[in-house]
């Protein structure tokens, strides 16, 4: 009844919102079965291709405007789950088939950073910010492929993966110039550090590429990807994403 709802929801965004945060509370409860039939029914499909139609106004969602706040509450929804689809095998599966790693790597609504960020860095502390609101929608994306990386097949998807943190590449090499300490930078920091240290066939990619050489060499990730390597589903479950739509 979920997946229909979802499915038939139209195009109205607070309409798809409801029905998938109750197919993320379903697959919280009852993960293996939910999950099962999610990728069976063609809804991964639909998440995913709902996630990349969506575009964003930063400047708009910094005012507050209606529209640009549901689709922020659209993108969160379908970030939280995402995470915990990915995080069941069947679920994990299906989105490798579907692609999702290419599919967040080219979001519209992520492919143009809010000039502020790069004349003014330290704004993205500032909340809603156009940078700071940019900045933590890119967290939740690195948050979901943290999760993927939770799973044993994950090395599938490595190239993908550093693809994904490359998508960013010109805001993070800006704000490690800026010595901005931030979740995102520390996230891809994780991610980075996990694949190189766990996925031999990476290392030459990674050394090689000047900006996820340097995310490769701080300091600030190896706490954070011990956690992702030894308690990988503790330190991924949705709450942390969202705890406003998650529990």
């Amino acid at each position: 009844m979920i997946c229909y709802e979802l499915m038939s929801s139209g195009t109205t965004v607070i309409d798809e919102s409801t029905p998938l945060l109750l197919l993320s509370d379903v697959l919280h409860e009852d993960p293996r079965t939910f999950a099962a039939l999610i990728s069976k029914t063609g809804v991964a499909r639909y998440m995913t291709d709902l996630l990349a139609s969506i575009e964003m106004d930063w400047t708009a969602l910094s005012r507050g405007e209606p529209e640009a706040v549901r689709s922020l509450a659209l993108f969160k929804s379908l970030m939280i789950a995402l995470t915990r689809l990915s995080l069941t095998e069947s679920g994990w599966n299906a989105l490798a088939e579907l692609a999702l790693p290419e599919v967040l790597a080219q979001l519209q609504m992520l492919s143009h950073p809010p000039k502020q960020v790069f004349l003014q860095p330290t704004s993205i502390k500032e909340k809603d910010t156009p940078g700071e609101l940019y900045v933590s929608s890119f967290e939740l994306i690195l948050h979901l492929c943290i999760a993927i990386c939770a799973k044993p097949k994950w090395k599938r998807l490595s190239f993908k993966i550093l693809d994904v943190v490359h998508s960013q590449g010109e805001l993070l090499n800006q704000l490690m110039r800026a010595e901005i300490q931030c979740r995102m930078v520390d996230y891809a920091t994780t991610l980075v550090q996990y694949i190189w240290e766990n996925d031999d066939t990476t290392r030459l990619v990674i050394d090689g590429d000047s900006m996820l050489n340097q995310l490769r060499a701080r300091p600030h990730g190896a706490d954070t990807t011990q956690k992702c390597a030894k308690k990988p589903y503790s330190f991924v479950i949705p709450s942390r994403l969202c705890p406003e739509y998650a529990r």
